[in-house]
């Protein structure tokens, strides 16, 4: 077992190093279909921020965290049955990429899950869903592990925390998503 709290709390090269490890181990190196699920409480009419991150502007998305105790939070945590969740609202806009990565998801632990809780999380606990707000557009590309997905509205995909994946907006219109990480207390599974 590899204990999550100690993977969110080591430098991003080092989390990396496990995580290709994980991956390259791993039989299905792809996503997993979820269903799909329309959800009520998409916060289509919020601000988002830009997070740019290197290689000047086309390494971007807008992001929107959404609130913990807001209508979309409680609904995501009812439906996937998550103790601690973390939600945002993504727009990759037209000609905009993020690179292939690994997300260490450090807000969800040391934000979301009590301090007293943190240390008994393992990385088997985390659970990352992407859910597609509208249909697929030609150009728009999303990618785990080995895998390209192509998805409708409403499709959810669900990958491990040590899946690399990356997303690319090479079409006209705007590609929404609600990116969800969420921890599921072991405690609670267990009884």
């Amino acid at each position: 077992m590899i204990s999550y709290y100690e993977l969110a709390t080591v430098s991003y090269d080092d989390f990396a190093i496990k995580a290709w490890e994980k991956y390259y181990a791993c039989e299905h190196k792809g996503a997993t279909y979820y269903g799909n699920h329309q959800f009520q409480n998409i916060p289509w009419d919020i601000e988002m921020h830009s997070t740019t991150e290197s290689d000047a502007q086309r390494n971007a998305v807008d992001k929107y965290y959404c609130p913990p105790d807001s209508n979309i939070v409680a609904e995501v945590r009812n439906y996937f049955d998550i103790d601690y969740v973390d939600v945002h609202f993504q727009n990759l806009r037209a000609g905009m990429l993020t690179t292939l990565h690994f997300d260490v998801n450090r807000s969800l632990l040391l934000q979301c899950a009590p301090e007293s809780q943190q240390m008994k999380f393992q990385a088997e606990d985390k659970h990352r869903y992407i859910v597609f707000l509208q249909d697929q557009q030609p150009g728009q590309i999303f990618q785990v592990g080995e895998e390209y997905v192509t998805w409708k509205a409403g499709d959810i995909m669900g990958f491990p925390w040590y899946m690399p994946h990356c997303t690319a907006n090479c079409g006209a219109p705007d590609r929404y998503i609600l990116s969800i990480i969420g921890l599921r207390d072991p405690d609670r599974v267990a009884t």
